[in-house]
């Protein structure tokens, strides 16, 4: 199975924190707002300091991980929350087209 692997980058630390895989674009941009929204974490604490990138993906039968050449900015913390948990809205606000691509 194909899986996409994300990251949420710190701009405070300037680091990019463990790597994370998902199935698909959506259901990482709905974790990430969860965290945004959780009052328990240090992203909702400081949300213009975390950023969640898609990296590429995994493929778990061969452990091939391909790495975009261009890794993909997917939003700050600040564009989740707060928000009525419609991360529909903001997947169809950003480049759309690039999006489609990495839901594919």
């Amino acid at each position: 199975m194909i899986l996409k692997v994300f990251s949420i980058f710190d701009t405070a630390t300037g680091a990019y924190n463990q790597p994370f895989f998902m199935l698909t674009v959506k259901e990482a941009l709905r974790a990430f707002e969860h965290m945004a929204n959780d009052e328990n974490t240090t992203i909702y604490k400081n949300p213009s300091d975390f950023h969640l990138f898609y990296l590429g993906t995994y493929d778990n039968a061969t452990a091939f991980v391909n790495q975009d050449e261009n890794i993909k900015d997917l939003g700050s913390a600040d564009n989740f929350k707060n928000r009525d948990s419609n991360v529909q809205t903001l997947f169809d606000a950003k480049d759309s087209k690039t999006i489609e691509e990495l839901h594919s």
